[in-house]
């Protein structure tokens, strides 16, 4: 931590934190994004083929493209802020505890949508192509998603259906 200065040495804490952060460090930066960008890219590209050979599962490898995306993307996001920070183990796990809990309160929609979404995937209480109703809305079921289902209706209307309403509804 830059620690707080009066006014007449305030020019010394820019310094400081240039010392942190200098190009050697924005590229390794960089290089640390490019890398978990392009093996995102190709986890995907073998996901998408396995599935394209796995007809059975095919809905179910697809559905997990953009959680390992994620995962990628979380590390990387990782490898890069915790030597900036000098976190110690305590403080990196109070952080991730609370940003955990942000992140839980800020998402709880998503994140029942998602459940949802593996709940369908899962059980398959219906598959593309079968006539359902949830909640309101009566349909054919035209794409499974892990947020959500789109379903067309009689009057040929697209209509996007959040999951979590198939345990709300």
């Amino acid at each position: 931590m830059i620690p707080l200065q009066s006014d007449a040495s305030a020019t010394a804490a820019p310094e400081q934190l240039a010392n942190v952060i200098d190009i050697a460090t924005i590229f390794d930066a960089v290089l640390v994004f490019v890398v978990a960008y392009l093996f995102a890219r190709v986890l995907a590209f073998l996901l998408s083929a396995t599935a394209e050979r796995s007809p059975t599962r095919r809905i179910t490898i697809k559905m997990f493209i953009p959680v390992v995306r994620l995962l990628v993307y979380v590390l990387a996001v990782y490898v890069v802020v915790v030597p900036l920070l000098e976190l110690n183990s305590t403080q990196l796990l109070a952080a991730s505890g609370l940003f955990g809990a942000a992140l839980g309160f800020g998402l709880r929609d998503v994140v029942a949508g998602l459940f949802g979404g593996l709940f369908i995937v899962f059980e398959k209480p219906f598959q593309v192509g079968d006539k359902v109703s949830i909640g309101d809305d009566y349909g054919e079921v035209t794409r499974i998603g892990l947020r959500s289902t789109t379903l067309r209706t009689p009057d040929d209307t697209a209509v996007v259906v959040p999951n979590d309403r198939l345990f709300t509804d």
